[in-house]
């Protein structure tokens, strides 16, 4: 019997044992330093309208390196990703958003101040001298102003059991382990959670309205070595593709039909133009660019596919991947110039390949109005004299009002056109602006698709 109690007893102690060490790690410990003024108190203390600077890292244990994305804020430039070559930030509302999660940071309890815990918790900071396959690395999200002093810097750690919504944090230097609630949802190190991959629809929405393909190889060791395939312009009006011209590389001659599920695959690809990386140019080439200028010949931008012909007058730009450009139905026409394949270990050894984009407005899809007279018959010289109108009014009363009101009308719609040409010329510069600074990368499976072999666009010759 004595027996029996004694297993009963000790039964109910491991249970207790257990019960503690269960509530030791699914909810904080208790505090015993005096920090338990901190709960329901904010972690920090800044103006979110102060942050110009916002990094986060993140330990991925596979590879034992750091992911980290680090954003600066300028008045000249706003918000830039400032870890890939100071790229133009799309989603402002997110750096808004995550600097304001740190300043709305609020202590819910303490769980520990004991060092050892830091890996129980994930809040291990994630910075040079973590060992390979250390477990319990969490994410670090900093805020700075524009002096870069620190603002704001939290280890975002793992989540509480049982507690969807809150998290183990800590502050990086110091001990004290805290439970905050908090979504690192938002916490994203990768480029493409910060900006917009499709990349044409920069400043305006548009559909497709006219296409240029003009597909080739181009090479270059001694000279310049041209391969043309083809070269076809069409337009696409009420949804039906038209061809304006049509040009074989082997046969001048070639009267071909083009398929029209193949134009659409174009059409399709070129609406969901997406890119995969960026690269930074060079000051030159981003000048020579904005100004719409063929590239200056150098070895980098041969050895990236990149040509140029300059004993043309003026020196012409060819790609080893061919050109196409379209016009979007606002008006702005878009000029893609497919360099050669990336070689990079990064790319998994998926191909890629580089182009360089330009725009500028197609004043083509802005008619100049029909002056009034423009078309009218030379006066008989050998007719009488106007002859009165039936009304009985004065000769040429009636006549000379319609003219003045033809001018009139003639002149508001060409001050409308050229309102609108500028507005849109206006919108092509900010959009050339942007494509000038940077080489863009695109999947190669993208690539063919825009730029489909002639045997795929000629269903048969006539």
């Amino acid at each position: 019997m004595s027996d029996s109690k004694n297993i009963v007893t000790g039964l109910f102690v491991l249970v207790a044992v257990a019960l503690s060490v269960s509530a030791w790690v699914v909810y904080p410990k208790p505090a015993s330093s005096g920090m338990e003024e901190q709960v329901n108190k904010p972690l920090f203390d800044f103006d979110p309208k102060s942050v110009r600077g916002l990094s986060i890292v993140k330990y991925n244990e596979q590879r034992n390196e750091f992911d980290e994305v680090v954003m600066q804020n300028s008045v000249l430039n706003g918000w830039q990703v400032a870890s890939k070559f100071n790229y133009p930030v799309d989603s402002a509302e997110k750096l808004v958003y995550t600097a304001a999660s740190l300043s709305g940071l609020v202590v819910v309890a303490i769980a520990s101040e004991d060092p050892n815990d830091e890996e129980t918790y994930g809040v291990v900071e994630p910075k040079q001298g973590v060992k390979a396959g250390q477990k319990g690395v969490g994410i670090k999200v900093t805020l700075r102003d524009k002096s870069e002093k620190e603002l704001a810097s939290v280890i975002v750690g793992q989540e509480v059991k049982d507690q969807p919504n809150n998290r183990f944090v800590r502050v990086p230097g110091q001990r004290f382990i805290y439970v905050c609630e908090y979504d690192p949802s938002i916490l994203d190190t990768s480029f493409f959670s910060w900006i917009n991959p499709k990349v044409l629809t920069y400043g305006s929405q548009w559909s497709v309205a006219k296409v240029r393909l003009n597909k080739y190889s181009a090479s270059k060791s001694a000279t310049l070595n041209i391969q043309q395939a083809y070269s076809t312009e069409l337009e696409l009006k009420n949804n039906q593709w038209s061809t304006v011209a049509y040009i074989d590389g082997a046969d001048r001659d070639a009267k071909p039909n083009l398929d029209v599920a193949e134009l659409e695959r174009v059409r399709m690809a070129i609406e969901k133009f997406e890119i995969q990386n960026v690269t930074e140019k060079s000051a030159l080439l981003k000048q020579t660019k904005r100004e719409r200028k063929p590239f200056p010949p150098t070895f980098l931008i041969e050895k990236m596919g990149f040509f140029v012909d300059d004993k043309t007058s003026p020196p012409s730009e060819w790609g080893a991947g061919g050109e196409l450009s379209f016009t979007s139905d606002v008006g702005i026409r878009y000029s893609l110039l497919f360099g050669g394949l990336v070689t990079s270990k990064s790319t998994g050894g998926t191909k890629q390949r580089y182009v360089s984009i330009t725009a500028d407005i197609d004043e083509s899809m802005f008619p100049m109005p029909v002056k009034p007279g423009a078309a009218k018959p030379a006066p008989d010289q050998n007719s009488d004299a106007p002859k009165p109108p039936k009304d009985g009014c004065e000769p040429g009363t009636l006549q000379d009002d319609d003219d003045r009101e033809a001018e009139r009308q003639y002149l508001i719609k060409l001050e409308e056109r050229n309102k609108k040409v500028k507005e849109v010329q206006e919108l092509a510069d900010t959009i050339n602006k942007r494509f000038a600074d940077w080489f863009y990368v695109i999947d190669n499976d993208l690539y063919q698709l825009l730029m489909p072999a002639k045997a795929a666009i000629v269903s048969k010759n006539q």
